[in-house]
């Protein structure tokens, strides 16, 4: 969505636009001169320079119209993991999140390198391979804007001591990326016990997307 900026004698209006394009804002009777930014570097602003407006009665005005283009050929590919609460002999979550934000489709392989102190339990895509301690996920036919999700669930070594910390490594290459370097991912989460009994997680703990369930795990201890 793109932000509306609305001027007149110094004051300022913003209006966001909503799912189909559209904004509105209230504003008293004057002149205006009104610009838009997307703030997308893969977006192409139309047009650049300001629109001048002027309402000199009650009502609607309309027909201020912005034609943004996708700019063509951008390559901006996107993999982040989230960790979860890592215990020994225990079941935990990892998921890999994987985004196209550019205006190329894109087919590329997804590496996931997991500790060799985990066993995988499952995996929601399968992969496609593996290799050691490394999975692989074809990504096929990533739309512009698209996202993805890998889903999988790891068992941590009963032996393992408290504190060990745990690796583990995404990877999604793409040849003449935009932000190359948000195409890969590191997390080192550390194993833990029982001695924190309030310690409280969730699977997804910065972002959220709709029909995707957050997964709570609150410790707890009977001390008698």
């Amino acid at each position: 969505t793109s932000l509306q900026l609305i001027e007149t004698s110094g004051q300022h209006y913003y209006a966001f636009t909503n799912s189909h394009g559209q904004y509105k804002a209230a504003v008293p009777l004057g002149n205006y001169s009104v610009t838009h930014s997307v703030g997308q570097n893969k977006v192409a602003e139309c047009p650049t320079s300001p629109i001048a407006v002027s309402v000199s009665s009650a009502g609607n005005t309309s027909g201020i119209n912005f034609y943004d283009t996708l700019v063509p050929g951008l390559i901006d590919i996107q993999a982040t993991l989230f960790k979860d609460t890592y215990v020994p002999g225990f079941i935990s979550e990892l998921d890999v999140y994987y985004q196209n934000a550019g205006t190329v489709t894109a087919n590329a392989t997804l590496s996931l390198v997991l500790d060799a102190s985990v066993t995988l339990v499952s995996s929601n895509p399968l992969p496609t391979s593996t290799s050691g301690d490394t999975l692989f996920y074809a990504i096929n036919s990533l739309y512009a804007d698209s996202i993805g999700f890998i889903e999988l669930s790891l068992k941590t070594d009963s032996t393992i001591p408290l504190g060990a910390i745990l690796n583990f490594t995404c990877n999604l290459p793409f040849a003449n990326d935009l932000t190359p370097f948000n195409n890969a991912d590191t997390i080192s989460p550390v194993v833990v016990g029982a001695y924190d009994p309030n310690a409280k997680s969730v699977n997804r703990p910065t972002y959220f997307w709709p029909g995707k369930e957050m997964v709570y795990k609150a410790q707890f201890q009977n001390t008698g």
